[in-house]
């Protein structure tokens, strides 16, 4: 794929996982070379019906990103979207407008294999109800594909690049529900008993517990947590923060809803990668295009194993 394709992708409103060969360490020893690469795109937050300063080309940077998409000359395998599809409303007949048209539009993709993974307003406003109507059940095994993906790595002494968009773990009842507690137990199990060289990158969000199951900052002695500019790293959802913080304070405001979001877009000012590289153990904030070639200097210098640093023990014992 043409280097100047790929970073195109950056300007379409998410972002591409890229994998290719690294010198010396993206297959074990000895194996034959492939010589097909592999890429996907992943959109985040599309929050389409949303009007506002923030994005003011709203009502068509959707149907751009996917004209940008489907003008590449090399198709990525399947794209994914994660995070908010529709920008949140209290009204059921608006958010499934709002779905309907989010469907209609991305239905012009040339890429078929394309998923849907909801955010928390997606999710939870309704249970999940208008989103299940247009896009499916809105429960991913990922904890179990994402534990077996690192097991299977550490197994076969492969080094782990962990590329981190993730909004953090979900809670309430329905969590519980589903066990997912004890799932996502898995994905942490994995990586304290990982033996190979791991680095993070924060593409995007770095909310919460789901950021340290992620493998970001200090969390598993990571051999080096980079972060691009788009980095967004704090404790919790930033809605999530206002509505527990300042639920009183916007609530009796003139326009609530106005003054919800303005404390959002003011909050988001101060959790880019530079404050984020204040407190939560990032390496360096680092250009997207030098990604590969900080992979390669890193795990040029790491051991192929590290030390297991256990209390002595006959075996661990899974979350199962």
């Amino acid at each position: 794929m043409d280097r100047r394709d790929f970073l195109s992708l950056t300007a379409v409103g998410g972002g591409a996982v890229f994998a290719s060969s690294l010198a010396g360490c993206a297959r074990p020893e000895g194996a034959a070379a492939v010589d097909k690469d592999f890429y996907f795109v992943q959109l985040s937050d599309v929050h389409w019906g949303y009007q506002g300063p923030a994005n003011p080309d709203s009502a068509v940077t959707l149907r751009k990103a996917v004209a940008a998409i489907n003008a590449l000359p090399v198709q990525p395998e399947f794209i994914v979207f994660t995070g908010d599809l529709t920008h949140t409303t209290d009204d059921p007949a608006e958010r499934r407008r709002r779905m309907a048209e989010f469907k209609t539009i991305v239905a012009d993709l040339r890429v078929r294999n394309v998923r849907f993974m909801p955010g928390e307003h997606d999710a939870s406003l309704d249970r999940g109800e208008a989103f299940k109507e247009f896009f499916g059940d809105t429960h991913y095994a990922f904890d179990h594909k994402g534990a077996h993906f690192i097991a299977l790595c550490d197994a076969y002494g492969l080094p782990i690049v962990s590329f981190i968009d993730v909004p953090g773990f979900s809670i309430g009842s329905s969590a519980e529900r589903t066990n997912l507690g004890r799932r996502s137990a898995k994905l942490i199990f994995e990586w304290g008993h990982a033996t190979v060289p791991r680095v993070s990158i924060v593409v995007r969000k770095g909310y919460g517990l789901g950021y340290f199951a992620m493998c970001g900052g200090r969390s598993f002695s990571a051999d080096a947590c980079f972060a691009w500019p788009s980095a967004e790293i704090c404790a919790m959802s930033i809605e999530g923060a206002i509505d527990v913080a300042f639920r009183k304070e916007y609530l009796n405001a003139p326009d609530p809803m106005k003054r919800r979001q303005e404390m959002i877009d003011e909050t988001r000012t101060r959790i880019g990668a530079l404050r984020g590289a204040e407190g939560f153990g990032i390496d360096d904030i680092i250009d997207p295009r030098d990604t590969r070639r900080r992979l390669v200097e890193i795990f040029a210098s790491t051991l192929p194993r590290r030390p297991q640093d256990h209390p002595p023990k006959y075996r661990s014992i899974a979350p199962i």
